[in-house]
């Protein structure tokens, strides 16, 4: 299933997307399936907090899933698929994570453990927040998350999550492709630009 979801969609990337992290997902609704697995990516970037007029910032850990397959580090805009992609990220499973990193004077340092539920923000993209049956509610998905992060290496960070917004349980673990190079990094929140405005 996955090998033709690449080639239905995004032949362009059928011999990059498999480098570029991974999850997977089970839920406690026998039937009920969450897959944004097929492109997983983590980076570090800062969240400017305006103090007594100065610059300061908090750093944060953004990592993104999706069920497409693409490269993140590859312009959407250059990509002849881009109206595709964009297209199925908007019907497809995605889920995104901010966490607040501890602050270790200054640097981004990117600890190993469980994190506090008040630093870490979900967002969940798919339409079962409209299924008024599975009884979503997007303030007890904030409350109820469960996030630990179990290994961090120079290009992969490693953890899991669990996800209770309401009836609906959903917990799995995740390898997100840990993009560094600053360059990459701009293109892959770019690209998070195209797609995120489309759903």
């Amino acid at each position: 299933m996955r090998q033709k979801r690449l080639l239905i969609f995004f032949l362009p990337f059928i011999f990059m997307a498999c480098n570029f992290g991974s999850a997977e997902f089970t839920s406690n609704i026998k039937g009920f399936s969450f897959k944004p697995d097929c492109t997983v990516f983590a980076y570090t970037d800062k969240e400017k907090l305006p103090e007594n007029g100065t610059d300061a910032a908090k750093n944060q850990l953004h990592i993104h899933m999706t069920w497409i397959c693409f490269d993140p580090t590859r312009s959407l805009g250059e990509n002849e698929e881009r109206a595709n992609i964009i297209k199925e990220f908007r019907k497809r499973d995605a889920l995104s994570i901010v966490v607040n990193l501890p602050d270790n004077k200054g640097e981004t340092s990117i600890e190993t453990g469980k994190y506090k539920k008040e630093d870490v923000k979900i967002t969940i993209y798919k339409n079962i927040l409209n299924n008024k049956a599975l009884e979503i509610d997007l303030v007890k998905l904030q409350e109820e998350t469960e996030f630990e992060i179990t290994d961090v290496t120079a290009n992969q960070i490693k953890g899991r999550i669990k996800i209770n917004p309401g009836a609906l349980v959903i917990s799995g673990n995740f390898s997100a492709y840990f993009i560094k190079n600053e360059a990459d990094v701009k293109i892959a929140k770019e690209n998070l630009g195209m797609l995120v405005p489309a759903y």
